[in-house]
């Protein structure tokens, strides 16, 4: 009795007749003549219901691109004046203008195709009533040509975040104390040379924490094959009017926005499940990358300075409270024992604050520089790191260069990294020492909008990272760019192949060549920046 019982296939009736074949080959018989019958029938909605179904998509592009595109590229390049310091408008403003414009108005237009999708999906299969008729794949033009343009923008979007994660500066500051030990002639005291060992430990887990991500490809790839081909739910795409029936029918006809709608629906639902497990129990549980290499850096007395822009970035403060860390095993489960039982200070970078635990256990920071800071910088170390890097690529040639890095470090490049330390820990103790004005705990809108402090125009600023920024400089933090435009990938080429294992095979291997082109790139990164050979990074 329900309505959803009065929809049915047509019913066809068919008269036939047997006629004389008039012409037969030589030596045959008139069964092996035969003769192809093709009966097909096109469903269509009314004029009217087209036009709303295309009135609707326009609205929706230009509502996402005004509420959404709009206010992100506006919050994009504000922040990024805010932290260019009154610089005047140059090519750079110019560039990264026009990507914003691609990334941000490429993000609405995924929106859009999502929703739109998920929408018909839905509405489509489970109307009780015949009311709408999916739109033929034939006159979905504007479709295509907005998914050709939001995999455009998103492919421009990640490219230019890869880039600019590959060229950020990183610098690992030792807070060791050497030893005093005899001279050789034995008549002074000199301080020891520190170990290398606990600086080159850092540094390689840095580098495996590059493309650490929240989401493994491979599993939701394999998970979405067995969902769609396994269970057959792909068959919810194809143009049958019960959301129930997932039989597979020889004739039925394929619709390129429902079977972006099955495949968006799953697409979110895999992400959420492994989002949630990490978040809420790998993460707090079992294991925490962020967590584990702060950890080390405590126990080794290193802390490490990222700089993704030119006057800004992130400080993780690794200095403890041990009398030397280059000790022996003995040694450092002895201090975590004290630490365990309270016996020893908080870790935390400032650890004065009355009555509340989390800011004085706070590792995380960003930083703001000033503009004399990040000319010392560059004159004392960043203008020889790319002399050297440019001399290995004439030396060995682009591929070489690449591949292996620039080489081991002369003694002049050692001399600047003993100098910027100096610097940089100069910093850090003078924000210190004033800790009440140059180190600011953000209010909820200042994290949120993460521009830069009025204090950082004319001091150095740290700002408690309450929500892991510090993480948009390796994959982790760009966890969900990732997923949309693996997603993104799949969705566009299946919608042309009809093959899904072929097309989770084919997002694989991108998903692979990224992060190898990650991994590589951040490798030779760290090796440059910071004056560790490449062969000392396995």
């Amino acid at each position: 009795d329900s309505p959803r019982d009065r929809i049915f296939p047509p019913t066809i009736y068919i008269r036939y007749a047997s006629r004389q074949v008039g012409n037969v080959a030589p030596g045959g018989t008139t069964t092996d003549v035969g003769e192809e019958a093709v009966f097909s029938m096109t469903y269509e909605n009314s004029g009217d219901l087209d036009t709303k179904f295309w009135y609707a998509w326009q609205t929706m592009l230009i509502v996402f691109e005004v509420v959404i595109g709009f206010p992100l590229f506006m919050w994009k390049m504000f922040q990024f004046l805010r932290k260019r310091k009154g610089d005047q408008a140059d090519q750079e403003l110019i560039i990264y203008a026009v990507i914003c414009i691609c990334d941000v108005g490429s993000l609405a237009l995924c929106v859009v195709l999502g929703l739109v999708t998920l929408y018909y999906l839905i509405i489509y299969k489970l109307q009780e009533s015949v009311y709408f008729l999916m739109v033929p794949n034939d006159d979905l033009y504007n479709f295509r040509v907005t998914v050709i343009l939001a995999i455009v923008g998103q492919t421009v979007g990640l490219l230019y975040t890869l880039y600019q994660q590959t060229n950020v500066d990183v610098f690992f500051l030792d807070w060791e104390k050497p030893r005093r030990v005899l001279s050789r002639e034995g008549n002074r005291e000199e301080d020891a040379p520190l170990s290398a060992w606990r600086t080159l430990m850092v540094a390689n887990e840095y580098a495996e924490l590059q493309t650490t991500r929240l989401t493994y490809p491979p599993f939701t790839l394999l998970m979405l094959m067995m969902i769609l081909v396994g269970q057959n739910l792909q068959a919810a795409g194809d143009i049958t009017p019960d959301a129930k029936d997932y039989n597979h029918y020889q004739y039925a006809p394929t619709s390129v926005i429902l079977r972006w709608g099955i495949e968006v629906a799953f697409f979110l639902v895999l992400y959420l499940g492994q989002y949630l497990f990490k978040k809420l129990v790998y993460y707090p549980y079992v294991s925490n990358p962020i967590t584990n290499f702060i950890d080390l850096m405590y126990l080794a007395n290193i802390s490490t300075i990222v700089l993704d822009d030119k006057h800004s970035g992130y400080y993780l403060h690794g200095r403890n409270h041990a009398q030397h860390s280059d000790t022996t095993l003995r040694v450092l489960n002895n201090e975590l024992e004290k630490e365990g039982e309270g016996l020893v200070a908080n870790r935390g970078f400032i650890t004065s604050y009355q009555d509340n635990k989390k800011l004085c256990d706070n590792q995380l920071f960003l930083i703001y520089v000033t503009d004399a800071v990040r000319k010392q910088y560059e004159q004392k170390m960043l203008r020889q790191v790319e002399q050297a890097a440019s001399d290995a690529r004439m030396r060995k040639g682009q591929v070489v260069a690449f591949v292996k890095g620039t080489g081991k470090p002369d003694d002049a490049m050692l001399r600047a990294k003993d100098d910027v330390g100096a610097l940089f820990r100069g910093v850090i103790e003078d924000v210190e020492r004033n800790h009440a004005t140059q180190v600011i705990d953000p209010t909820y809108a200042q994290m949120l909008m993460q521009l830069p402090p009025e204090a950082a125009l004319n001091n150095n600023v740290f700002v408690h990272d309450h929500f892991h920024t510090f993480t948009t400089s390796i994959f982790l933090g760009i966890e969900l760019r990732l997923y949309v435009y693996e997603a993104l990938f799949f969705l566009a080429v299946d919608m042309d192949l009809r093959n899904i294992p072929l097309t989770a095979l084919l997002t694989f291997i991108v998903s692979r060549a990224l992060a190898w082109v990650r991994a590589t790139m951040g490798k030779n990164n760290i090796s440059q920046k910071t004056i560790i050979d490449n062969h000392f990074l396995v």
